[in-house]
Protein backbone atom coordinates (compact mmCIF):
# COMPACT_ATOMS: atom_id res chain seq x y z
CA UNK A 1 0.00 0.00 0.00
CA UNK A 2 1.08 3.72 -0.85
CA UNK A 3 0.10 6.72 0.33
CA UNK A 4 -0.83 9.06 -2.26
CA UNK A 5 -1.34 13.19 -2.48
CA UNK A 6 -2.00 14.79 -6.05
CA UNK A 7 -1.01 18.66 -5.61
CA UNK A 8 -0.39 20.84 -9.05
CA UNK A 9 3.51 21.82 -7.64
CA UNK A 10 5.54 21.40 -4.69
CA UNK A 11 7.57 24.19 -5.28
CA UNK A 12 6.43 26.47 -2.61
CA UNK A 13 7.76 25.47 0.58
CA UNK A 14 5.09 25.84 2.55
CA UNK A 15 3.24 24.17 0.10
CA UNK A 16 6.06 21.11 0.28
CA UNK A 17 5.61 21.32 4.29
CA UNK A 18 1.84 20.95 4.08
CA UNK A 19 1.51 18.32 1.63
CA UNK A 20 4.08 16.07 2.78
CA UNK A 21 2.97 16.76 6.95
CA UNK A 22 -0.64 15.26 5.57
CA UNK A 23 1.68 11.96 3.79
CA UNK A 24 3.01 11.73 6.94
CA UNK A 25 -0.19 11.54 8.78
CA UNK A 26 -1.48 9.10 6.95
CA UNK A 27 1.52 7.09 6.24
CA UNK A 28 1.83 7.18 10.57
CA UNK A 29 -1.95 6.11 10.87
CA UNK A 30 -1.79 3.35 7.71
CA UNK A 31 1.49 2.27 9.50
CA UNK A 32 3.20 2.15 6.25
CA UNK A 33 6.71 3.93 4.74
CA UNK A 34 5.96 4.66 1.52
CA UNK A 35 4.04 7.53 -0.44
CA UNK A 36 3.60 9.79 -3.43
CA UNK A 37 3.00 12.60 -5.01
CA UNK A 38 1.42 13.43 -7.97
CA UNK A 39 1.97 16.94 -9.27
CA UNK A 40 1.90 18.50 -12.88
CA UNK A 41 5.44 18.22 -13.80
CA UNK A 42 7.81 17.63 -11.06
CA UNK A 43 10.01 14.93 -9.82
CA UNK A 44 12.27 14.04 -6.85
CA UNK A 45 12.52 11.45 -4.46
CA UNK A 46 12.14 13.14 -0.16
CA UNK A 47 12.66 11.25 2.69
CA UNK A 48 10.42 12.95 5.06
CA UNK A 49 10.34 11.41 9.17
CA UNK A 50 11.19 8.04 7.81
CA UNK A 51 9.13 7.88 4.96
CA UNK A 52 10.33 7.64 1.58
CA UNK A 53 8.08 9.83 -0.69
CA UNK A 54 8.33 9.83 -4.54
CA UNK A 55 6.94 13.39 -6.61
CA UNK A 56 6.50 11.86 -9.78
CA UNK A 57 4.83 14.14 -12.96
CA UNK A 58 1.07 13.25 -13.71
CA UNK A 59 2.14 11.67 -16.73
CA UNK A 60 4.17 9.13 -15.73
CA UNK A 61 1.68 8.39 -12.93
CA UNK A 62 -0.70 8.07 -15.81
CA UNK A 63 1.48 5.74 -17.69
CA UNK A 64 2.01 3.50 -15.26
CA UNK A 65 -1.06 3.10 -13.38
Amino acid sequence: MTALQVSYSIENEATKERELKGLYEACKSLKIKKAKIVTLEEEDSIKYKGVEVEVIPAYKFMLNS
